[in-house]
């Protein structure tokens, strides 16, 4: 719970300093440029503590042409987890991640966008889902 706060609070700093901005920057989309995890791909999986602010690796998976993810291996102590997350994530067609407000939108607005599966950007905001909820990080390798 204090976790969200927090993140929610920081998400707010954020937009109040970044809002002078925004004429700026409104018209590019949230994910500019080149995916950085195009499907398929091959990733560690790395869980991040909080509490010592470390992350460790705790598996590997690979992600098919569809945007799916599987788990290839994985610590026996979150292998489990792990599975029922990238079922969980498996299920989702949509991941909706935040984007820059309009021009003229009202301050403090906060505003997302809709990656569909079928979008190259999906599996980097699969990514950012995983990383945001569970703490789980994918990197390529």
């Amino acid at each position: 719970m204090r976790r969200e706060l927090f993140r929610y609070a920081f998400a707010v700093l954020l937009a109040a300093l970044l809002f002078p901005l925004a004429p700026a920057i409104a018209a590019k989309p949230a994910f500019a440029g080149a995916p950085v995890l195009r499907a398929p791909v091959r990733v560690a999986v790395w869980l991040h503590d909080d509490e010592s602010n470390k992350a460790s690796r705790i598996g590997s998976a690979h992600v098919d042409a569809q945007g799916k993810i599987f788990l290839d291996r994985a610590d026996r102590h979150h292998r489990d987890k792990l599975r029922e997350i990238f079922n969980e994530a498996n299920e989702m067609d949509i991941v909706r991640v935040d984007a820059v407000p309009p021009a003229d939108a009202k301050r403090f607005a906060h505003y997302s966008q809709t990656v569909e599966r079928k979008d190259p950007m999906f599996v980097d905001a699969l990514a950012g889902y995983l990383r945001t909820y569970h703490d789980i990080e994918l990197r390529k390798r």
